[in-house]
């Protein structure tokens, strides 16, 4: 998060959760989503590890969007990060589904870029500063 405030500092941009707490959005549609997904997972242990797993797909696409629509080399590395946070919480998520006995499909990513990220190993981050 440090980083990305950084990255608003740096290029003079509003940053639009700065008055924000946690489940609070500006957009109508996020808050919606975030009290539906928080309705779903409460429902059941592994029903919340599946919603988990479906918000860290959604972060991969949505990152790797970013990382796609901009050159700048900064704001690449910052993205890629969290990239890999949402693909290690994935890893784990699915690990933690497939331990109780279910399977988790996907939902956003393709089959074969699931099976990439969750067949491989934990990645580390970059030291930013």
């Amino acid at each position: 998060m440090e980083a990305i405030l950084h990255l608003i500092e740096n290029y003079g941009l509003d940053n639009p959760t700065k008055n924000n707490s946690t489940g609070a959005f500006n957009d109508p549609k996020f808050k919606e989503l975030y009290g539906k997904l928080v309705a779903e997972g409460m429902k059941s242990e592994l029903d919340a590890l599946k919603i988990g797993a479906m918000v860290e797909e959604l972060d991969i696409v949505d990152l790797q969007r970013c990382v796609n629509d901009t050159t700048k080399s900064d704001i690449r590395m910052v993205y890629g990060n969290p990239m890999k946070g949402s693909r290690n919480h994935l890893r784990a998520f699915v690990s933690t589904i497939e331990s109780l006995g279910a399977v988790y499909e996907p939902k956003y990513l393709t089959k074969s870029e699931f099976d990439k990220i969750v067949d491989s190993e934990i990645e580390r981050g970059e030291i930013i500063q």
